[in-house]
């Protein structure tokens, strides 16, 4: 423990408290995870609600989908279709249940980046490359400052008529990167059959 304090992978937020990662510590965890490992069982009949929506309006469909990934997630997800000015949220349910909104600063800080997301997003695509591969973006690493203290696991996403889109989830920065990466890639699986049609 004493080891990993010192290169910089622990840190203790106050004198009583044990240790937790850094940013650091949690970008050594993601980048040491494989963002190939399937969602559970559970998840993957869950999600194959997809297929049944595959035929709406791309609004509706993207509607649908970030409730669901909300969902799965526990995290906040905004999905952009820039082009449109169109935004879809879901999640603040799921991510008011996570133990750091006991937390009055971090549940203000929470609540300025859901407000000014939209208007910020150009700083998270501008990050993204041209691959499909989501990204994430862990506390001092996010474009956007009011982040800080979160984590967020963005990607590019397929949208009809070759328009650019992408989803975004946003949740503390312990969230479970790994599987959160997986479900992203299969929505975009779905997503990309979509596009297609």
């Amino acid at each position: 423990m004493g080891e990993l304090d010192e290169l910089g992978y622990l840190e203790q937020p106050h004198t009583s408290a044990g240790r937790i990662p850094t940013d650091k510590g949690y970008r050594f965890f993601v980048d040491g995870t494989s963002d190939k490992e399937a969602p559970d069982q559970n998840n993957s009949r869950r999600m194959s609600y997809w297929t049944s929506i595959h035929c709406r309006e791309a609004e509706e469909f993207f509607h649908d989908a970030t409730k669901i990934i909300a969902e799965l997630t526990h995290s906040f997800a905004v999905f952009g279709m820039p082009a449109r000015h169109n935004f879809e949220k879901s999640g603040f349910s799921e991510i008011m249940r996570e133990p750091e909104f006991t937390d009055m600063e971090f549940i203000r800080e929470f609540g300025e980046l859901a407000d000014e997301f939209e208007d910020a997003f150009e700083s998270f695509f501008r990050e993204l490359d041209q691959s499909s591969a989501p990204r994430a973006f862990i506390g001092s690493e996010n474009p956007i400052h009011s982040a800080w203290r979160c984590g967020v696991v963005v990607s590019r996403m397929p949208v009809p008529e070759d328009q650019d889109g992408f989803l975004a989830l946003i949740g503390p920065k312990r969230m479970d990167y790994r599987k959160n990466i997986s479900l992203i890639g299969e929505l975009q699986n779905y997503a990309r059959k979509y596009a297609k049609q």
